[in-house]
């Protein structure tokens, strides 16, 4: 396929927008479209508030306009009043979304100049300044969708080469290595195309079966322990209500997304299940906290799929070194 074909292959792929986070319908759309809206500056007005408050520092007032832009998903989902989620079925574009965050705006005009004179210049889709003012740009990969936890590795092993050719390490917003990871539209007349040549992630597989393989036999170790392990109830919801009080207390408009799945993953570490993560999240609507557009048992079943299946052993009464042998001799 030619440098021209696939440009148009990209910009003619369907993926999915939204009115902002807050919204929970899901529209189709041609990934041309989102480009020329950033292009066409149509959120101009809020982006510059966005800046504006942020140079003031109302961080919290600015994030909660950025909640208000529309967002963009690099992906179709079939079902659209289902949530951007990972139980959603989908149709991947392959492209992955690279975010430099807390830039200025001439550092991040500095790194695009970067990266179309680097060796991954052919294989950029597009590159635009965010609404804080950092980078945001996209690869062209041959993901096919059907694993998120390949994405995350491959995402990771792309961005130590961007690293080489200059990106700061420090600066990249972890949270856009999910294959399911929305983005805020921005203004920026001078959005920039590249060629879009498709990286295959092959290379990446044998590393990461084999770091899967090594992944799942320690777990399998540890649920092990687990199964024949006296879990200590009482204890673990104590824990849980503490823990879940102090991250709602503790919620600000700027980290809301990071602390709601932090309360799912507590409930899961304290072995309360799915129940209790929705436990929690209830409790974090209830005081005003929770405003994802999923519903709150997708957002739980989201967050299962990144549990590792281990409750933590702070929560089963003590056994000695003879008792741990004999499970590990039975295995």
């Amino acid at each position: 396929m030619t440098n021209t074909n696939n440009v148009m292959k990209y910009l003619n792929a369907d993926i999915s927008i939204k009115k902002s986070m807050y919204d929970s319908t899901l529209t189709t759309a041609k990934l041309s479209t989102v480009i020329k809206l950033i292009r066409d500056e149509a959120v101009k007005n809020k982006i510059e508030k966005i800046r504006l408050l942020k140079a003031n520092g109302a961080h919290d007032k600015a994030k909660e306009v950025k909640n208000n832009l529309p967002m963009f998903y690099l992906t179709c989902y079939h079902d659209i009043a289902g949530g951007a989620n990972q139980y959603n079925e989908n149709s991947h574009s392959g492209l992955m979304m690279f975010d430099i965050d807390k830039v200025s705006q001439d550092e991040s005009k500095d790194l695009m100049y970067r990266l179309f004179n680097s060796e991954f210049a052919d294989n950029v889709v597009f590159a635009f300044l965010s609404p804080s003012g950092g980078l945001k740009f996209t690869v062209a990969t041959d993901y096919d969708g059907t694993d998120p936890d390949f994405y995350k590795h491959c995402y990771k092993k792309l961005y130590a080469h961007l690293v080489d050719i200059g990106m700061p390490e420090g600066n990249l917003d972890a949270q856009t290595c999910n294959a399911n990871r929305g983005t805020y539209f921005s203004a920026d007349k001078n959005i920039k195309l590249g060629k879009s040549k498709v990286i295959s992630l092959e290379a990446y597989r044998a590393e990461y079966s084999i770091l899967k393989a090594e992944e799942e036999s320690m777990m399998s170790s540890l649920r092990a322990v687990n199964e024949h392990a006296d879990y200590d109830e009482v204890y673990a919801n104590r824990y849980w209500n503490n823990a879940v009080n102090n991250i709602i207390a503790s919620m600000g408009s700027g980290d809301r997304h990071l602390n709601i799945f932090k309360l799912c993953m507590v409930s899961f570490k304290c072995g309360l299940g799915i129940e209790g993560a929705i436990e929690a999240l209830n409790r974090a609507k209830a005081n005003g906290q929770y405003t994802e557009s999923m519903s709150i048992r997708n957002k739980a079943l989201d967050a299962w799929k990144s549990f590792d299946g281990i409750v933590d052993i702070k929560f089963f009464k003590p056994r000695t070194a003879q008792q741990y042998a004999q499970i590990f001799s039975s295995l």
